[in-house]
């Protein structure tokens, strides 16, 4: 009994770093987008942060889930590999995201000098 309490303690403090990490990074990230010279940082905190905290999040409960219903044993580093691989995941995809926000970016800036 005292192993479920521990995991659970575990899972709200994960639980609560992430929420805090996905909320500081839009805060962040919406104060330098409205910034002029700092404009260009905005992308990570408003897409490659809140994404791969966001992958983390699915890939601990999803791989956490169906590794505790293949094997009791991999109670802990279900969730674990969960996060990791979720993490890597959303940091590829909020990558690929702030790669075309940046791209935009720059084509916009074409279009303002040639004008």
């Amino acid at each position: 009994m005292q192993i479920v309490l521990v995991l659970v303690i575990l899972a709200v403090i994960i639980l609560v770093t992430l929420a805090g990490v996905f909320l500081g990074s839009i805060l962040l990230g919406g104060m330098l987008a409205a910034s002029r010279r700092s404009r260009l940082l905005a992308p990570v905190f408003l897409v490659v942060v809140p994404a791969a905290v966001v992958g983390a999040l699915v890939g601990g409960v999803l791989v956490g889930y169906f590794a505790v219903q293949a094997n009791d044993s991999l109670i802990l580093l279900g969730p674990l590999g969960g996060l990791v691989a979720g993490g890597v995941a959303g940091l590829s995809v909020g990558t690929a995201g702030a790669l075309f926000w940046w791209w935009r970016m720059s084509r916009s800036n074409r279009q303002e000098v040639a004008r």
